[in-house]
């Protein structure tokens, strides 16, 4: 099934471009962060950060969704500019997912428990593309109560501030 097109691509760039000034505002305060570098970027990797205190590096990936939260769905991308190119479910290399669903919570999981959880999501929850501009996006419309099972850390009501 396709949505019919909700989003443009300067709309969903914006909302990108702000979630990741609120994730890095956030995630400040306990990290030195960097942008990843084009190679990284390429294989799903936003940002590198250094823990303060324990200079522990860490790679994470950022997501910002703002309809997860009014439909208690998140938007599990399975394929990006489909059927050309994985989606960050199966490409993400990075150590931690950060999913902000704007209004609702940030949950920080590893990758590999969304892509490891795939083939159980594939047969459970529907699947959606989504066209953008010239391209379709697919996904699987996972429940966010199944991606907090997941997840390492869940701030309920986060806010970056």
């Amino acid at each position: 099934m396709t949505i019919a097109n909700p989003y443009s691509f300067q709309a969903q760039s914006r909302v990108g471009e702000q979630g990741e000034s609120a994730l890095d505002l956030w995630f400040s305060r306990f990290y030195r962060l960097w942008p990843a570098s084009t190679d990284q970027e390429r294989r799903g990797i936003d940002r590198v950060a250094t823990h303060h205190l324990s200079g522990r590096v860490i790679t994470l990936q950022y997501k910002t969704d703002t309809r997860a939260h009014r439909t208690g769905n998140a938007f599990i991308e399975t394929l990006s500019v489909a059927p050309h190119k994985p989606g960050w479910a199966v490409s993400c290399v990075a150590d931690y997912l950060c999913y902000w669903a704007v209004g609702g919570g940030l949950y920080i999981c590893p990758p590999s428990a969304i892509k490891d959880t795939l083939p159980q999501w594939r047969d459970l929850y529907p699947a959606r593309r989504v066209p953008n501009r010239g391209y379709e996006t697919e996904g699987l419309l996972v429940p966010l109560a199944q991606l907090q099972s997941l997840t390492k850390v869940f701030i309920p009501e986060f806010s970056p501030s």
